[in-house]
């Protein structure tokens, strides 16, 4: 909220352009055109997408599970990302067929359910 009476009153006040709002905090030009443009006293929300459409879905439970286990284990016995996307490509999805994913995309997904399921656990 600071942010955005700031950006008001950088165009508003002192009248200087959106490049130059851009240069002054670090935001996109896209990002202070669509501020200025809300209703006055209108906070800035962020939608997040659905997760509908994300192949690794129907193993969430899975994956949950297993990262609730190693999170009790020693640093060194826990089993990595790579492995843990070994272990689901062993088992066949009725909706996918054999998964197939890029290594980094699933990586970053993997990580992502690991610290959150670490927050879960604590």
């Amino acid at each position: 909220m600071n942010q955005l009476g700031r950006v008001r009153r950088l165009y508003y006040r002192d009248g200087l352009s959106l490049s130059e709002i851009e240069r002054r905090t670090g935001l996109t030009r896209k990002t202070v055109r669509t501020w200025l443009r809300a209703a006055e006293g209108t906070a800035p929300k962020y939608r997040r997408r659905a997760a509908d459409g994300i192949k690794i879905a129907p193993f969430a439970a899975q994956l949950t599970k297993a990262l609730e286990i190693d999170a009790r284990r020693p640093k060194r016995d826990q089993r990595t990302a790579l492995k843990l996307f070994g272990e689901i490509q062993t088992v066949p999805s009725t909706e996918w067929g054999w998964l197939e994913f890029p290594a980094r995309w699933v990586v970053s997904c993997l990580r992502l359910m690991h610290a959150t399921a670490r927050m879960c656990i604590t």
